[in-house]
């Protein structure tokens, strides 16, 4: 088995603010994407190796504006905390936490889902176990 066994469930509750992923990218000149698959995640954080976190969510989630995927800088009505992702972190709502990409640094758009260790391997998530 590949992954975290994480037993019946995790669950953290906090109320985020932040702008909208979707209008920052429409904003930016990125409103037409559908060549799009994948939107990547790349956090300031590295592991031992000095690669730095990274995860992808599937791009239809990312970019239906009906969603609200943050680039999230308040947690709780105050500042993000350094702990929590300070200055800005991804907030996807429905989606496994470890995708919620703490000390963001980069946002990549993709034809193919990150190949990075922590969304192939580590905290690779399966409906069976």
């Amino acid at each position: 088995m590949k992954g975290l066994y994480w037993g019946q469930a995790a669950i953290g509750n906090a109320d985020w603010s932040g702008a909208r992923l979707v209008d920052v990218l429409n904003y930016y000149g990125f409103s037409d994407v559908s060549d799009i698959r994948h939107i990547h995640f790349h956090g300031l954080d590295t592991g031992v190796d000095g690669v730095s976190y990274a995860a992808s969510v599937p791009a239809d989630i990312v970019l239906d504006p009906r969603q609200d995927v943050l680039l999230a800088y308040e947690m709780n009505g105050a500042p993000i905390s350094r702990d929590h992702g300070a200055p800005l972190r991804v907030v996807v709502p429905g989606i496994v936490g470890a995708r919620n990409v703490k000390w963001l640094n980069k946002i990549v758009l993709s034809q193919v889902e990150s190949d990075s260790h922590w969304q192939q391997g580590d905290y690779k998530v399966s409906s069976s176990y």
